[in-house]
């Protein structure tokens, strides 16, 4: 692994554990194999545990990591037959990891589960069609949801079923709130603390269990990040383009604010009760915003509390931690050479009304 970049807001040990509990911006460097590149794409709910992908220095290849501030950056293990391993998403403690890889009999993306325990292992696919699945979300207690192939469309892609998986029970297909969603296309992708799963069909955006069946939830197609309950959702709608946009059940969809009115705008993701949500804003680039306030550009946010952003460039932002104050995306530096991108964890403590005032003042004089 090459030695990581850290930042600090203010007087620090350059050590990753106190990075990580003060105002600090720290790339995660690469694998030591000879890739130049990382790139997170989750962060755990308690902001412990950060997965993604990086280059193992092949034509075309990567290897998935996590990391902590602990053991660094770690290449997991791989299952047999696949290649291009991608990490995807991580259970609240970064128990659990999910994935993909590209299998060697040309079927496409497989999906596959980590814990320390098994190692990776991949969750298989429904009978019917291609054999292809995706999972993304999972819970501490190994509980993974997505998408499996079951059939082809009349245009022939992959008709694909949401799905679960656990230790357990293995891949199953879920059941759908009407019988002609049958034959379109559904996916899950999150699962509450109370075991409800959220999930789109033909028949619109819904919560599952097997205890209280199907709780349908009006307009809120598009919304892909939820709180605890369901109450209140970010994600996009379109109109000419995506809008950054947030649902609840009182109000239905309403777009954020942008930058410059009428702007495109799009969200990658929340913390747990969506007072910080982040994004992308056409004008700005990655933004965050703020109790559903203005949006403030990322670096302007990280300078405010004393980080030095000289000669960095926010390549994205990918997911944000449950309290709000680590982010996460991949970034550059002026003084690399040879295309090397990191993956980075932005610390942010959590600021109080004056600093959030201040912040909003900062932002309308900069974009005058």
């Amino acid at each position: 692994m090459t030695h990581p970049s850290l930042i600090l807001g203010v007087t620090g040990s350059l050590m990753a554990s106190t990075a990580l509990s003060q105002a600090s911006f720290l790339t995660l460097g690469t694998f030591a194999n000879g890739g130049n590149t990382s790139h997170p794409t989750s962060i755990s709910r308690d902001g412990s545990t950060v997965v993604g992908l990086a280059g193992t220095g092949g034509l075309a290849s990567s290897g998935a990591f996590r990391w902590t501030a602990d053991i660094g950056l770690q290449e997991l293990p791989t299952v047999p037959d696949g290649t291009n391993f991608v990490g995807g998403g991580v259970s609240q403690t970064g128990r659990y990891i999910t994935g993909s890889y590209s299998q060697n009999n040309g079927q496409g993306a497989m999906g596959f589960v980590w814990s320390e325990t098994t190692g990776s292992v991949s969750v298989g696919a429904l009978p019917g069609g291609k054999f292809t699945t995706r999972v993304g979300f999972i819970t501490d207690d190994g509980l993974a949801v997505g998408v499996s192939a079951v059939g082809f469309t009349k245009f022939g892609a992959n008709l694909f079923r949401a799905v679960k998986w656990t230790p357990q029970g293995g891949l199953q297909a879920l059941p759908l709130p009407s019988p002609g969603d049958e034959q379109e296309q559904s996916n899950a992708f999150r699962v509450l603390p109370d075991g409800r799963i959220i999930g789109r069909s033909a028949s619109g955006t819904w919560l599952y269990s097997e205890s209280t069946g199907f709780e349908m939830l009006p307009n809120a197609d598009g919304m892909f990040y939820a709180n605890d309950d369901a109450t209140f959702m970010a994600g996009e709608t379109l109109r000419l383009g995506p809008r950054a946009t947030y649902w609840t059940p009182q109000t239905g969809p309403i777009e954020l604010p942008t930058l410059i009115p009428d702007e495109l705008s799009s969200v990658r993701g929340m913390n747990a009760d969506g007072s910080v949500i982040i994004g992308e804003v056409a004008s700005a680039g990655y933004v965050v915003w703020l109790d559903q306030g203005m949006p403030i550009p990322l670096i302007d946010y990280a300078e405010s509390f004393g980080i030095d952003m000289d000669g960095w460039t926010l390549l994205s932002v990918q997911d944000v931690s449950a309290d709000g104050t680590r982010f996460v995306g991949s970034a550059r530096h002026s003084s690399w050479e040879g295309g090397r991108v990191e993956a980075y964890v932005l610390t942010i403590p959590a600021p109080g009304s004056i600093a959030l005032l201040g912040l909003g003042c900062m932002v309308i004089r900069r974009r005058r």
